[in-house]
């Protein structure tokens, strides 16, 4: 089923405008949401996830086991810095 999402600017209008939705047959749903709830839902959805609590050196640990590097690697791709 398609959903259509519409910003409304003027909050004053909006239970008018809803009222006036309603009144068509072929409208199922009309839903009034605010800004954090549509943040909300789209963090929801999002693959990122924020950490929760302190995070922990152990956290981290096997982070490079399937690409091991010695610390001499490291040092001659680190950023070039001269004085």
């Amino acid at each position: 089923m398609p959903t259509l999402t519409i910003t409304i600017n003027d909050s004053q209008k909006i239970d008018s405008f809803i009222e006036i939705l309603s009144k068509f047959v072929f409208v199922e749903d009309v839903r009034k949401t605010s800004d954090n709830e549509l943040l909300e839902s789209s963090q929801s959805k999002s693959p990122i996830r924020r950490a929760t609590g302190k995070p922990s050196i152990n956290d981290f640990a096997g982070l490079w086991q399937q690409n091991p590097k010695t610390l001499e690697q490291i040092r001659e791709k680190a950023w070039k810095r001269t004085l």
